[in-house]
């Protein structure tokens, strides 16, 4: 049957049917409803489309990290697609990230950038399967399918690839393919406020955060964390860059770690985690100790004084007329008062 290959593509509902493909290999896929093709432009070849998906990333003002994670997963998915149409393409966002480096939650974000690109439809989407589709896939491929992949198709729309924009999103997009009640659920929920806008930091604050990212350049590498990030920490924590270090080393000498935090996956939650540790396990800054000696200086320089006056006041009542009065009525007493004689 002919298909009209103009316009772009609408939603279509899930089939319940599965089937065993044969052409590469053994695998089970939601079933495509016929039709669903129909508006979505065909491409031309496997190199147009590579040459299509370079040029998006080329005219995206983005940073190299992202432009690079964008080809690894689009020309991952050209890589598997139909060679003549670039349909049926059925790689879960898992394997992609297996392939190309980069986490699932990456793979995610740049397809969501290659739809906006207009480079890729989803046809049908992915869901759980049933009983009955795991056990039918346990016969035919002898392994459990828990779950379909989306189906998606590879296209590159003729002139000038539409700009991905973080606003509504372009006709032909994951937006027109989900149901009507998750598009009422969006339209009909209320917008977030936006967030009050957060006075700057304390220029001291940021200076200390430039010092720690000095002293720990794995702390805050190029292109993975913003040094707000570290000066948010050590605002939270109310510390000098000097004061962190400090705190991490000690902890790190009484504990004989082997290194720092530079293996870490995410330094600065190292970091925080190291801070409470440190804390928890009593060791103080030297700045902390200062204050403590200080304190306590303070506290017995009060005590003398209290004691001092204490004695000048008992001085002051030994000197007044009263008691000199006093003491010489008891030695008069003493010296008239006479001794019983003691019997022989």
């Amino acid at each position: 049957m002919r298909q009209d290959h103009t316009g772009t593509a609408t939603a279509v509902p899930v089939a319940p049917r599965t089937r065993a493909r044969t052409t590469r290999g053994l695998w089970w896929s939601v079933e495509v409803a016929p039709g669903s093709y129909a508006r979505v432009v065909a491409w031309t070849s496997r190199d147009a489309q590579r040459a299509a998906v370079e040029r998006a990333a080329t005219a995206m003002p983005w940073r190299s990290p992202r432009r690079a994670s964008f080809l690894a997963v689009v020309l991952e998915l050209v890589a598997v697609a139909d060679p003549h149409t670039g349909r049926d393409v059925t790689i879960s966002a898992s394997t992609l990230a297996t392939r190309t480096g980069v986490s699932v939650r990456t793979v995610f974000r740049r397809l969501a950038d290659a739809r906006s690109a207009g480079l890729l439809v989803d046809v049908a989407r992915g869901r759980h399967t049933t009983r009955n589709e795991r056990e039918r896939a346990q016969t035919a491929t002898g392994r459990t399918v828990r779950r379909f992949a989306t189906v998606r198709v590879l296209t590159h729309p003729a002139g000038v690839v539409v700009t991905p924009t973080r606003s509504r999103s372009e006709p032909g997009t994951s937006s027109e393919l989900t149901s009507p009640s998750a598009r009422r659920a969006r339209t009909n929920s209320p917008r977030r406020p936006r967030p009050a806008a957060r006075a700057p930091r304390p220029i001291h604050v940021q200076r200390e955060a430039a010092r720690l990212a000095a002293a720990w350049p794995w702390l805050a590498p190029a292109g993975s964390a913003h040094i707000g990030a570290v000066a948010a920490v050590l605002e939270d924590h109310a510390l000098a860059a000097r004061e962190v270090v400090e705190l991490v080393d000690n902890w790190h000498a009484v504990n004989r770690r082997p290194a720092l935090g530079r293996a870490a996956s995410q330094p600065l939650a190292w970091l925080i985690w190291a801070l409470d540790q440190a804390r928890a396990a009593g060791h103080t800054t030297s700045a902390e100790r200062h204050a403590r000696d200080a304190t306590e200086r303070a506290n017995r320089a009060s005590r003398r004084a209290v004691e001092r006056a204490a004695d000048s006041r008992r001085r002051v009542t030994a000197d007044s007329a009263a008691a000199r009065e006093a003491r010489r009525a008891i030695r008069a007493v003493l010296a008239t008062s006479t001794r019983p004689e003691t019997r022989k």
